[in-house]
């Protein structure tokens, strides 16, 4: 779990507190279809990846440990969205993260 410093900012302990915020957007996408456009989720979800690298990386965790986490919560974000009811579904089936990140198309 995530501490507080001195100055009440949160410090990362492991990769689990680093992918906490990712899961929850994971599991309300689960819960619902209303996604806001696409572009707004793309951008969301990529707030979130920018900042488990950031935060890992000022943690000293391994950039390939960092890779590791990453590509399975790419694969559940893109298995979640393509299984859904929302609109832009068939949109993001053509342009899956996993393809924007890896330039592949493999998990899922």
């Amino acid at each position: 779990m995530a501490k507080e410093d001195r100055s009440g900012a949160r410090s990362v302990q492991s990769l689990p507190d680093l992918a906490s915020s990712l899961f929850s957007l994971i599991l309300s996408l689960r819960g619902s279809s209303a996604y806001g456009s696409e572009a707004d989720l793309r951008g969301r979800i990529n707030e979130y990846l920018e900042r488990i690298e950031k935060e890992g990386r000022e943690a000293g965790i391994a950039r390939e440990d960092l890779e590791a986490v990453k590509y399975p919560l790419i694969a559940f974000i893109d298995e979640t969205i393509l299984n859904s009811d929302w609109d832009g579904r068939e949109r993001w089936r053509e342009r899956p993260l996993q393809l924007d990140h890896y330039g592949e198309v493999v998990a899922g």
